[in-house]
C-alpha cells in the first residue's frame, strides 16, 4: 500500500514506507515517473556540449587510467561529442593504456571517425597486446567502409 508523503522533496511522489524509514540494502524507493518535472534539456545542449568540448583532455586522461565506470562515462562523453573528438581520439591511441578504449570510441562514433582507420591498422601491425589488435580490428570493420 503506498501513501503520498507530501513532505517529501518531490511533491505528490509515493514511497511504501514511513518517510523517515531507512531503505533496506538494495532497495530503491518508488517514485510515480510523472512525480520528477521535466528539464529543458534543449535549451542547456548548447551549454553542455561546450563544456564538454573543453573537457577533451580530461576525458583522455579518464581512458588512460580510470576506473571501469569513469572509462565508460568518459566514453560515452567522447562518442556523443562525435567528430569534435576524433583529433583527441587518434592521438590517444599512440597510448598504450588509452588505445583500446579509444578505438572503441571511434567506432561507436562511426563514419564521422573514418580518418582515423590509418592509426588503427598501425594497432594491428604495431606489435601490441592481442585485445587492443582485436578493439582496434573492430573498429575498422566499422570505419573501413566510410573511409573509402
Amino acid at each position: 500500500m503506498s501513501k503520498t508523503t507530501p513532505h517529501h522533496p518531490i511533491e505528490g511522489t509515493t514511497t511504501d514506507r514511513a518517510p523517515d524509514a531507512a531503505l533496506a540494502p538494495g532497495e530503491t524507493p518508488t517514485v510515480l515517473d510523472d512525480a520528477v518535472p521535466s528539464v529543458g534539456t534543449d535549451d542547456a545542449a548548447p551549454f553542455a556540449k561546450a563544456e564538454a568540448q573543453n573537457s577533451v583532455p580530461q576525458l583522455i586522461a579518464t581512458l588512460r587510467g580510470g576506473d571501469f565506470m569513469a572509462i565508460y562515462h568518459a566514453s560515452r562523453s567522447l562518442a556523443k561529442l562525435g567528430q569534435e573528438a576524433v583529433p583527441a581520439l587518434i592521438e590517444a591511441l599512440k597510448d598504450d593504456a588509452a588505445s583500446r578504449h579509444a578505438a572503441d570510441v571511434l567506432r561507436t562514433i562511426g563514419g564521422e571517425a573514418a580518418c582515423a582507420v590509418p592509426g588503427l591498422i598501425q594497432q594491428l601491425t604495431g606489435g601490441r597486446d592481442r585485445d587492443t589488435r582485436c578493439h582496434a580490428a573492430a573498429a575498422i570493420r566499422v570505419l573501413g567502409g566510410a573511409a573509402k
